[in-house]
Order: structure tokens, then sequence, then C-alpha cells
């Protein structure tokens, strides 16, 4: 399964989620040292998938990876350090 397909708004692309031990979205720092794999937006439809590295996440330990589905986005934005280039 492809990210893009998780973005589709068929609830059978859903069947194989399964429940967190701990919702990453209500409790605090349960997405700590987990690491954002990707993103994909999609402007028309306005959805937003993320794709997380859980390996590392500390409050996560069931799972290596965990995905983020957002309907009814209008605005995305990105902030971060800047990276060193050669």
């Amino acid at each position: 399964m492809k990210i893009n397909e998780l973005l589709l708004s068929d609830p059978a692309h859903r069947l194989h989620a399964s429940l967190p031990e701990m919702d990453p979205l209500t409790e605090e720092d349960a997405l700590q040292e987990a690491q954002v794999l990707d993103v994909r937006y999609d402007a028309l439809a306005g959805v937003v998938g993320i794709i997380f590295e859980l390996r590392q996440a500390l409050q996560l330990q069931e799972a290596n990876t965990g995905v983020l589905v957002a309907c009814g986005v209008h605005t995305l934005t990105w902030e971060g350090l800047a990276r060193a280039r050669r």
C-alpha cells in the first residue's frame, strides 16, 4: 500500500488499521522520538497524510509505523531548522 492510497476517502483502505496503545493526538509526548518520514498534501481534496517511524518512539512500543490522515485541511505549513549544505 502507498501513502496516496490512504488519502482516498474510501473507508475500505482503513480495514487493516489498528488502535495505538495511546492516542498521539491527545496524550502529551506520545510521539516523542518519532520521526516524520513523509508528508503528502492533496490540495484539491484538502487531505494531509503523514507517515511516522515509530521504532524509536518512547511511548508507542507496539508499532513500527504510524499514519495520520487529516481531512478538511485548508492550510499546511512546515517549519524547521535549516540544514547545512555543501
